[in-house]
């Protein structure tokens, strides 16, 4: 899919791609993105270029169905899809770590960023400056990607979430509350 089909849709169409290889131009995604002929982009293979775009829906890639279990691996991936998007919890993804954590507290934050050294004591760092109590975390990474998962006792200001968001190597910040 590229720009010439990407134009033949109605303005401010939603694209769904849960196919697997490169079937859409991501150059092309992000021009529509840009000048809103797509309303929003959703996927579960998210390159560099898709990670950090407002308009851009990832999810975790669940995969390994068979023929014989297709109905109990829809249940499944329904199952663990609902978790992701209520929680952040993330069980049998293909792109992300497993990361489940009972979630304690009044407010989540989830951050999925690179797995790199001192990453963590940063996110940490600025909730501790908005004065922000943990009450749980956790964080576990596959290859060159982390995923954390911090329980807290109230909301964090819009501003620390920008400031986690903002920081290098974050590349998603999502925020739940019970």
């Amino acid at each position: 899919i590229g720009a010439d089909e990407l134009q033949t849709m109605r303005r401010s169409a939603v694209l769904i791609n849960f196919a697997r290889g490169p079937i859409v131009e991501e150059d092309a995604v992000v021009n529509a993105l840009e000048s809103g002929q797509l309303r929003a982009y959703i996927c579960d293979f998210p390159s560099p270029a898709l990670n950090k775009r407002d308009k851009v829906v990832t999810l975790p890639h669940l995969g390994a169905s068979t023929n014989e279990a297709e109905e109990n691996c829809a249940r499944m991936a329904a199952a663990q899809l609902r978790d992701y998007l209520e929680t952040g919890d993330i069980v049998n993804s293909v792109n992300l770590p497993t990361a489940q954590l009972a979630f304690t507290g009044n407010y989540r934050i989830a951050v999925i960023h690179k797995n790199v050294s001192g990453m963590v004591g940063h996110i940490t760092a600025l909730l501790a400056e908005s004065g922000a109590n943990i009450t749980d975390m956790m964080n576990k990474s596959r290859g060159d990607i982390a995923y954390t998962i911090i329980n807290l006792d109230d909301a964090v200001s819009a501003d620390t979430v920008e400031a986690i968001r903002g920081s290098e190597g974050v590349v998603r910040v999502r925020t739940f509350e019970r």
